[in-house]
């Protein structure tokens, strides 16, 4: 409460209050100083400066960006400090779920015109969500070249295939079937082995990441510097699109190297 009984309080971010050994004991109130707006040059420094009290009432902690800088404050106190009398330097509007962000941002900025920023959580935070995007793009393409070497196996997998069925090759040839005809099927069956193996992954995938989302499985070491608990995971069905064509398409070379190279070699062999 930033209203207490005896007058204006602060709640302080768990940095500052670490680094200036602020404490809840309403004994020793925070000093806060700043140079007067109005002050004039004068013999006497100290008067250009002024400073009041205030004590804190609690601790908060988000994350250490904003731990070590900001402090709460009724806002009557700041502009008494600060000497405004109702002007703000910002304003944060939390908007309904159902209402699009970016038509209410660009209503607000033919409204108020281009003397004022008017950002997104995106644009505030620009670097971080760029940090995090580059992180995401990191483990993709750090899967996918695990991927590439794990479809070695269905490389050798369907090139042990079209060997052990030589026979069989030689009976379809026999029946009329052209060599077009059986590269296609082992294509075929390649590619459907990466395709299942694809569903199956993402179907599992998916139910862990629910499971996630909704019990938080994975907990987050240090849960006191943490709004949450648990690991957050949402679903994007962009990347699980994104996830499971990559898979088609590198499955599909997979299959593609052994039907083109090593079937030849065996299929020609039956005629």
């Amino acid at each position: 409460d930033l209203y207490g009984k005896n007058g204006f309080s602060a709640v302080v971010g768990q940095g500052i209050a670490y680094n200036l050994g602020i404490g809840l004991n309403f004994l020793n109130p925070v000093n806060i100083y700043i140079i007067s707006r109005s002050a004039r040059l004068a013999m006497n420094p100290e008067r250009a400066i002024r400073r009041r009290v205030i004590f804190p009432s609690g601790i908060f902690s988000i994350e250490q960006e904003h731990n070590s800088k900001y402090m709460l404050v009724p806002i009557e106190f700041s502009r008494e400090l600060l000497e405004f009398d109702d002007e703000v330097t910002s304003l944060d509007l939390k908007l309904n779920p159902m209402v699009d962000p970016a038509s209410v941002q660009a209503q607000i900025t033919n409204l108020l015109g281009p003397d004022f920023d008017i950002k997104n959580r995106n644009e505030q935070n620009a670097l971080f969500y760029r940090i995090m995007r580059s992180e995401k793009w990191a483990i993709f393409f750090i899967l996918t070249f695990i991927l590439i070497v794990a479809s070695f196996n269905i490389i050798a997998s369907l090139t042990m295939l079209i060997i052990d069925k030589t026979d069989d090759i030689r009976t379809l040839r026999n029946l009329g079937a052209t060599q077009r005809l059986m590269k296609r099927i082992f294509l075929l069956e390649g590619w459907l082995i990466s395709a299942l193996g694809a569903v199956i992954g993402l179907a599992a995938g998916s139910v862990i990441a629910w499971a996630q989302a909704r019990y938080g499985l994975i907990k987050l070491h240090g849960t006191g510097s943490f709004i949450i608990d648990a690991y957050p995971v949402v679903f994007v069905i962009s990347d699980i699109l994104k996830v499971f064509l990559t898979v088609l398409f590198i499955g599909f070379l997979a299959a593609l190297i052994p039907t083109r190279y090593v079937s030849s070699r065996y299929l020609l062999a039956t005629d």
